[in-house]
């Protein structure tokens, strides 16, 4: 898919595709939630697995200068626990 078909699909322009794949932009959370959907209509579930890994490793960095710099605000450890904890059950319902 060119980066002008994948821009129409996801409603941004083309510089948009080319910022977002070099990392010089971040898409908003609408662009990101249509590149999900239109990676898993169109069968490529490894667009997803980039994306999940790619907030992973910036929540982790961010969650490492957070401790780091003693301003790790408190209840945010348990909260994240909670989120894994309902995404962990969320994908346990999902037919195989």
């Amino acid at each position: 898919m060119s980066y002008r078909r994948l821009a129409e699909s996801l409603g941004v322009t083309p510089a948009s595709i080319y910022k977002y794949l070099r990392g010089s932009a971040v898409p908003r959370d609408t662009v990101v939630e249509k590149a999900l959907r239109l990676s898993a209509d169109l069968g490529i579930e490894e667009v997803g697995e980039m994306i999940i890994n790619d907030i992973a490793g910036e929540l982790e960095k961010l969650i490492e200068f957070l401790v780091s710099e003693g301003l790790l605000p408190p209840g945010t450890l348990s909260r994240l626990s909670d989120i894994i904890i309902r995404a962990k059950l969320a994908l346990a319902s999902l037919p195989r």
